[in-house]
Order: structure tokens, then C-alpha cells, then sequence
């Protein structure tokens, strides 16, 4: 009788730990990622990681000083005579002011005001002067070079003022003025472009007996031109 109760206690026992054991290898081990702890460190990296993916990227200088349509320009030069100018007159001294609107990246029309003055003196017209005031309305067109540094064409037709002034005194001649030329821009920044430009330009005048007189100047000019 006592063996029988022995055994029992024993098989018991052994049983008891084999189901032990067996609880343990199925339990599931808590990994790093779903401790409270692990979870609190997640959660802010990934709401900064949010918050980086939604700040949007600020915008760069240079798209915020962007020119508008409108701008001006200033250059100095010279005025060279080429046909039917008083012989005295070897060069002109001066300079142009611009106003303009820019219709595309291609096409601009600008208002020029061309100012030159000539002097000098010869043995049949004494010492004589010429204070030349042009104001010619102005298309331009530059090329795309993908680049900075871009050439452009330009015509334009207005009126060209001469007032005059000699030994015998003075006087205003009137001209019609037609002008073409070429020229190259260099972007220094959105709002700021430097320019230089030659132009030929054709100028007539009613003459003696229903004639025309015409004459031709070639100016060169450089200057600086800023967006509005």
C-alpha cells in the first residue's frame, strides 16, 4: 500500500514538470519593439519623421526677387556720322534712358530716348553745334541660349530733333527716324541685366523742291537695365 502511494506522488510529480516545461517553450517572449518602452522612443521619432516629410522646403532667394514685366535702362556712347552730316561733326558724345514692358521671355517694347551732342568747326560753317534729341518707340527680340548671356535684335521708328546752332544762329530741323541693330544682354541677377547694342539709323527730311534728304548715324551704347 505505502509503494502504490509512493509511485503515485512520483508519476505526479513528473507530470506536474513535464507540463511545466511545455508551458514555458509555448509562451509567446515579448519582443523590444512592444515594450512600453520601446513603444514611448518609437512614437516621437516617428511624428519628427511626419513632421520632416510635411515642412515644405523654403523657397530660394532667387525665385523671390524675381522682376516683374516693366524696367528701365540707362547707357552712355558714342553717335559715329556716316552719310550727310556737316563735315565739323566727326563723333557725337551721349547716351539713351529707357522705359519698356516685357511681353514674353522673347519680346520687349520699350520707349527710347536717345540724346547725342556734336560739335565742331570748319573753314566754311565757322564753329557749329548739334543738340540731337531721338525718341524712338522700340521693339526687341533676345534669343534663348540657355545660358546667362543672350543676343537680341531691335527696330524701332520715331522722330529725330536737331537744334542747331552756328555763326549765323539757330535752328530746329525735324527728321523721321527708322532704327535697327544688334545687341547682347548678360543676366546679372533676375532683376538686373548690363547690355550693349549698336544700331544704324536712317533719318529723312523733306528737302528743297519736294526732295528728301536723308542721312545715317551709327550709335553704339552700353548701360545697365533693371526690372520693375
Amino acid at each position: 500500500m505505502n509503494k502504490n502511494i509512493l509511485w503515485t506522488l512520483v508519476w505526479m510529480a513528473v507530470t506536474a514538470w513535464g507540463h511545466s516545461e511545455e508551458t514555458k517553450s509555448t509562451a509567446v517572449q515579448p519582443t523590444v519593439a512592444t515594450t512600453p518602452a520601446a513603444v514611448m522612443t518609437a512614437q516621437p521619432a516617428a511624428a519628427a519623421q511626419r513632421m520632416e516629410t510635411a515642412t515644405p522646403a523654403p523657397a530660394t532667394a532667387g525665385a523671390q526677387a524675381s522682376a516683374g514685366p516693366w524696367f528701365l535702362s540707362v547707357a552712355g556712347g558714342i553717335d559715329v556720322p556716316a552719310q550727310n552730316w556737316i563735315p565739323a561733326y566727326s563723333l557725337g558724345g551721349g547716351g539713351q534712358v529707357a522705359a519698356g514692358y516685357r511681353l514674353s521671355e522673347e519680346w520687349a517694347v520699350e520707349l527710347d530716348l536717345d540724346d547725342f551732342y556734336f560739335s565742331g568747326s570748319g573753314i566754311t560753317t565757322g564753329a557749329v553745334s548739334d543738340y540731337e534729341s531721338r525718341v524712338l518707340p522700340t521693339a526687341r527680340y533676345s534669343f534663348r541660349t540657355g545660358s546667362d548671356i543672350r543676343p537680341y535684335v531691335l527696330a524701332g521708328l520715331g522722330i529725330d530733333l536737331q537744334f542747331l546752332s552756328g555763326p549765323a544762329g539757330g535752328a530746329l530741323a525735324t527728321s523721321f527716324a527708322m532704327a535697327a541693330g544688334l545687341g547682347v544682354e548678360w543676366e546679372m541677377d533676375p532683376r538686373m541685366f548690363l547690355f550693349a547694342e549698336g544700331k544704324w539709323d536712317l533719318l529723312a527730311a523733306d528737302g528743297p523742291n519736294h526732295t528728301t534728304v536723308t542721312g545715317q548715324d551709327m550709335p553704339a551704347l552700353a548701360g545697365v537695365r533693371w526690372g520693375l
